[in-house]
């Protein structure tokens, strides 16, 4: 049995009192270098979590922006 899954990515850039700060040339240079972010996030996680777990990589995620958990809930 297979599966399919499918992640959709929501990205919403603001700057202070919304001032329009990038024109069409910068917008389209940025959306290829956050596409190629993501696409080697994905392509490589295999092999990133050959060294770093999920569950350690999230606690890490976790700490580094203040995030109070409690262990047991995670899996």
């Amino acid at each position: 049995m297979s599966s399919y899954r499918q992640i959709i990515y929501h990205i919403v850039f603001g700057t202070k009192d919304h001032h329009p700060t990038l024109d069409t040339t910068h917008k389209k240079e940025l959306f290829k270098y956050i596409y190629g972010i993501i696409k080697n996030y994905i392509k490589n996680q295999e092999e990133h979590h050959k060294r770093e777990s999920i569950k350690e990589e999230y606690i890490k995620l976790l700490k580094e922006h203040g995030v109070d958990y409690d262990e047991k809930y995670l899996l």
